[in-house]
């Protein structure tokens, strides 16, 4: 706006700007020049000047003429391409001055700003990649995937728009657009918020690379130029490309790697797509592996990558760059492309990976750790602050029998026995029967002992329900690491099982200290130290034994599973049911699998039975057809003993261990109704065999149901449909698959455990309740394995939630089929996704969860012991109760309370049933 420098208000005689009336805005034309016609009310001299009155205006800016009542101002400059320097408004006063005296003077601000508004540009960007033209087709992408590359199939909107300052566009609206080119097949162009943007939007329908222009023109005909041509003004180029859908990516649950220990082996799966894939790290150099570990192939253009090595000394202090200087922290991003054509599918995932130096193993010489009252009774552990610390140790004491199977020093190996435990860390008692190929030694008495439960993690965290026993007979000191749970008390946090934090919770006797609330009645156990500072692959259970059952023995129907080894290691199965008395077995019924060589249907057998001892040890023998057997029973209950074999393994005398549990007096094919659990272990000539389902009986001899297999690495399903035939008197249930159906790839026969009426989940939480069967199979794998309660006779469930997997669970390896399968045992703590109820994480409140294991091999050290493995992982539950357990390779069936699954890993060619309890 033009005004005088006496400030006053204009008059038609006081010196003023006639055109224009007030400040212009102008543009630069195409050919870069700015103009504006000014007049004023009188004669004048015209001049220029900066817009804060002062210095020597541009001397691309002039007025002319100098003199008079009209005059012309004119800006010339280069048009230049869009950037944020080159656009910059330019703002000039045109100054008219009169040559009266005392002179009068106006002043008039202009506004220069260029004509042609920026686009924002928008090239295909990657981390080391920038498409500014379509790359050749079978070009490897490397980058992310999500939000850089549209993707056929998936719908898509890129908004463009006009460069601007401040959020002002450059030019004055309102804008028009035009396009020329082609644009991506599916894909069109849509109006934005405001002349100012336009949306590319729509599903592309094919993989392809698409190059068009577009230009814009404001309302005064300013063009835009693409700011990556400096020397004309030109459209603006995009170059879009359009790829397949993303490949899927699964990941197994995995350990932190370890400062120096070789690192088990980590299979990361693609799926979908067109194989062969390909397989880098962050393609940046940012999210990459700790040193020492790599990727690789193994075979020919697999659908796997494997991340492996040994992580080098120091690198649980150093991090990647996306680890941002957090000691030992790796966040690794992998990418796979397919092959497909013109260009391939990608797929991403991020491991969350840590580097910690390699904690120290259980020892029971270490200081006992106290578990830490919470000050609230009501919704923390119960403990009081001024009732004190309880002892770890103090919730795992009284008399337990353990059972474990495997290898030693690549042969087969049975232990089984019995220890008391005195809540201080002492063992103050026990048995212990020990059965090797190279010999065997009964009822060993325990000599001394100690045990230490609690466990400082290598990030710092205890764990309550974690520890470890040392064993000293005349045989030598073994050691075993275990993982508990089964509260006497059920404790629960939030309804559900929290042993890993507290224990089972607190009490407060009569002085108002605080005590344990419960002990743990269950557990898993592998050997971790054999006496000679290695470890072998063995790996058990752990159940509290009631003392007052001993006196009684064993007595009434049982049904039994058995499995192990014959002489030349093939796999041995056998189940059968008897009838016990105070001194012999009788009614022994059996069927016999010695890796392919069957005794069905045996009868008539025979045994005898001593009085129990004070560790609950029976010695006994038992025949049934050709099989003659000594044995060792240790009562857990009155309803349930582990069973041993006492002989070395010879020809004659297979290497067995198992359960026997009460059972019915008579049987028929309504003994086996609802849906029960089923898993299974062999050894084919592949090498391990292993199974779990799912199964949903009538009570009238029908089944149906799912099987998930694993042989060797070899992964099967069977959408299973049969029969079953249930004999009354012996429980023996034959299931069967007539003309057109099957049971999957191994037909099993079952000795029955029926279930009550009333059975629940919740008296899962000791085992023996929920075990409905034993299983033998009748081909050359010789499987053994269980049937156990899933579902009542009246839901829910079914439908399985993700509700129904929450809390602590104890897990371990079921049984060793081989040398190289790996033993563990670890605990774990399931938290239901809160925005689906399929699916979950393993680990409280975002944190790892942490197993001991024994690997046959790793790289060239074999055996390998690595306590305290910290692992990351996931669940999902189907509403049949089948999902995965620990990651996207893992198949499970649960029933709430226990959880069957199989790492289907392609690198886990010996695979075993993991069995989770609550």
């Amino acid at each position: 706006m033009g005004c005088s420098s006496s400030k006053t208000n204009q008059t038609s005689t006081t010196l003023h700007f006639t055109l224009p009336t007030s400040g212009p805005t102008v543009e630069l034309s195409p050919a870069g020049i700015a103009t504006v016609n000014l007049a004023v009310n009188q004669n004048v001299n015209w001049s220029l000047a900066n817009s804060n009155g002062f210095g020597t205006p541009p001397p691309n800016a002039s007025v002319n003429p100098l003199t008079g009542t009209t005059s012309t101002f004119t800006y010339t400059a280069q048009v230049q391409p869009c950037s944020a320097g080159a656009i910059t408004p330019v703002q000039i006063e045109v100054v008219a001055t009169t040559t009266t005296s005392p002179p009068e003077s106006a002043v008039m601000p202009v506004t220069v700003v260029q004509s042609a508004p920026c686009l924002a540009a928008l090239p295909i960007s990657t981390f080391s990649q920038i498409f500014n033209s379509c790359p050749a087709a079978g070009t490897v992408i490397t980058g992310k995937p999500a939000g850089a590359f549209m993707q056929v199939g998936v719908f898509a909107q890129a908004p463009i728009s006009a460069g601007s300052q401040g959020g002002v566009p450059f030019g004055v609206p309102p804008f028009t657009w035009t396009v020329t080119g082609t644009l991506p097949p599916g894909l069109s162009l849509s109006p934005g918020q405001n002349t100012a943007s336009v949306v590319l939007t729509g599903t592309p329908t094919s993989s392809s690379c698409s190059t068009f222009q577009l230009q814009i023109k404001d309302a005064q005909g300013g063009v835009s130029c693409d700011p990556t041509v400096k020397t004309s003004c030109v459209p603006t180029t995009f170059t879009i490309l359009a790829i397949p859908q993303s490949l899927g990516v699964q990941v197994p649950p995995y350990p932190y790697p370890y400062d120096g220990v070789p690192y088990p082996p980590l299979a990361v799966l693609a799926s979908g797509g067109s194989p062969p894939y390909t397989w880098v790290q962050d393609p940046s150099g940012n999210s990459t592996l700790p040193p020492g570990l790599a990727l690789s192939t193994n075979g020919s253009n697999p659908n796997y990558t494997i991340v492996s090595g040994t992580p080098n000394a120091g690198d649980s202090v150093s991090s990647n760059g996306a680890g941002n200087g957090t000691a030992g922290a790796y966040p690794t991003l992998l990418q796979v492309n397919d092959s497909q054509q013109p260009y391939p599918a990608v797929g991403q995932v991020t491991l969350n990976i840590r580097d910690y130096v390699a904690p120290a193993a259980c020892s029971t010489s270490g200081a006992p750790l106290s578990v830490q009252p919470t000050g609230n009774t009501a919704t923390g552990n119960g403990g009081t602050l001024s009732g004190g610390a309880v002892l770890a140790d103090n919730y795992l004491q009284g008399t337990y029998a353990f059972m474990l199977r495997g290898f030693d020093n690549k042969q087969p190996a049975v232990i089984s026995g019995s220890m008391t435990l005195d809540g201080n860390g002492n063992v103050t008692a026990g048995k212990e029967d020990i059965a090797r190929a190279t010999g065997a030694s009964q009822a060993l008495p325990i000599s001394s002992g100690s045990y230490a439960v609690g466990i400082t993690t290598s990030d710092g965290a205890i764990t309550y329900n974690r520890g470890c026993v040392e064993l000293t007979t005349s045989a030598g000191t073994v050691t075993f690491d275990f993982t508990v749970g089964g509260c006497t008390n059920h404790y629960s946090e939030g309804g559900a099982p929290a042993t890993s934090d507290n224990a089972c919770g607190m009490a407060q006797n009569a002085q108002a200290t605080n005590i344990a609330a419960g002990t743990f009645t269950t557990g898993h156990v592998i050997e971790s130290n054999d006496g000679t500072g290695s470890s072998a692959q063995l790996s058990g259970i752990l159940r509290a034994q009631d003392t007052s059952s001993f006196a009684a023995g064993l007595s009434g129907p049982y049904s039994f599973g058995l499995g192990g080894w014959d002489w030349s290691q093939g796999h041995y199965a056998m189940a059968g049911s008897l009838q016990a008395s105070s001194s012999a077995l009788t009614s022994v019924a059996a069927d016999l699998d010695d890796a392919g060589t069957l005794g069905s249907q045996l009868t008539g057998g025979s045994g005898t039975l001593a009085a129990p001892d004070a560790s609950g040890r029976i010695s006994g023998t038992m025949t049934v057809g050709p099989l003659t057997l000594d044995l060792a029973l240790y009562v857990v209950s009155q309803n349930e003993a582990f069973v041993v074999t006492t002989d070395p393994l010879s020809a004659s005398h297979p290497l067995l261990s198992g359960e026997a549990i009460t059972t019915a007096s008579t049987f028929s094919n309504a003994s086996l109704q609802n849906s029960h659990m089923l898993r299974m272990e062999g050894l084919s000539s592949a090498g391990p065999d292993v199974s779990i389902g799912a199964l949903t009986l009538d009570g009238q001899g029908g089944v149906t149901g799912t099987v998930y297999e694993d042989q060797a690495g070899t992964l099967g399903t069977t959408a299973v449909s049969g029969a079953y035939s249930v004999d009354g008197t012996t429980g023996r249930a034959n299931f069967f698959a007539p003309q057109g159906q099957t049971l999957g790839a191994h037909a099993f026969v079952v000795y029955l455990v029926p279930a009550p009426a009333n059975l629940a989940r919740s008296a899962c939480s000791n085992p023996a309740s929920c075990i409905t069967g034993f299983l033998v199979g009748t081909d050359n794998s010789a499987q053994d394995g269980v049937l156990e309660f899933q579902t009542p006779a009246v839901a829910p469930p079914p439908p399985f939630t993700n509700r129904d997997v929450a809390g602590d669970y104890v897990y371990g390896s079921s049984e060793n089929i081989d040398w190289m399968t790996t033993s563990f045992e670890g605990d774990v703590y399931a938290t239901p996704s809160s925005s689906a109820s399929t699916s979950g994480s393993l680990g409280a409140s975002g944190l790892p969860f942490f197993q001991d294991s024994s690997y046959g091999c790793i790289d060239t050290t074999c055996p390998l012991f690595i306590p305290e493995s910290t692992f990351a992982g996931a669940y999902t539950v189907n509403g049949s109760g089948t999902g995965t357990f620990g990651g996207a390779t893992e198949v499970s069936v649960t029933n709430g309370n226990v959880i069957f699954y199989i790492d289907e890993s392609p690198v886990n060619l010996h695979p075993s049933v993991v069995v989770a309890e609550q």
